[in-house]
């Protein structure tokens, strides 16, 4: 349901089923993370500076750095 996002060269995807995915963006497929929230997701992440945020059914989460 969650649409793709992309920042830093880099491509964020979510799924229904909580897994948060980063690829390299580019010409070749090339996996850097997978990260099961455990929480399914519905909703496109949002990039705000250096955050990502992320909503999942149960939570709200936010990645980055200070």
């Amino acid at each position: 349901y969650a649409s793709p996002v992309a920042a830093a060269g880099k491509i964020f995807i979510a799924s229904g089923e909580g897994v948060v995915t980063v690829l390299a963006a580019g010409d070749t497929l090339q996996v850097l993370a997978n990260n099961n929230l455990g929480d399914p997701v519905f909703g496109t992440p949002a990039l705000v500076g250096s955050a990502l945020y992320v909503r999942s059914a149960g939570h709200l989460w936010a990645f980055g750095t200070h």
